[in-house]
């Protein structure tokens, strides 16, 4: 459920590159949930230490690194600090 929640809340924010988005898209329509969730499983088992699943911004690197996107999927111009009118 992690990794659908993670996938569905990039999709609609816009904090998240179009083109990271496309992959995300282009690869549920290529392959199962399960088949995704499998591979991701695989790199944080692997990666172990290196990545957390707890923290949502690796869990969308891992995500689109599976699906085929390469760096960073969240735009530069994101900061956590809000940005006045």
């Amino acid at each position: 459920m992690l990794y659908l929640k993670v996938l569905i809340n990039a999709l609609q924010s816009d904090e998240v590159k179009e083109e990271a988005k496309a992959s995300l898209v282009a690869c549920l329509y290529s392959h199962t949930l399960q088949e995704i969730t499998t591979a991701a499983d695989e790199v944080f088992t692997k990666a172990a230490g290196k990545v957390n699943r707890d923290k949502p911004a690796q869990v969308l690197f891992v995500l689109t690194s599976v699906c085929g996107f390469e760096g960073d999927p969240r735009n530069a111009a994101t900061s956590s600090v809000p940005k006045g009118r």
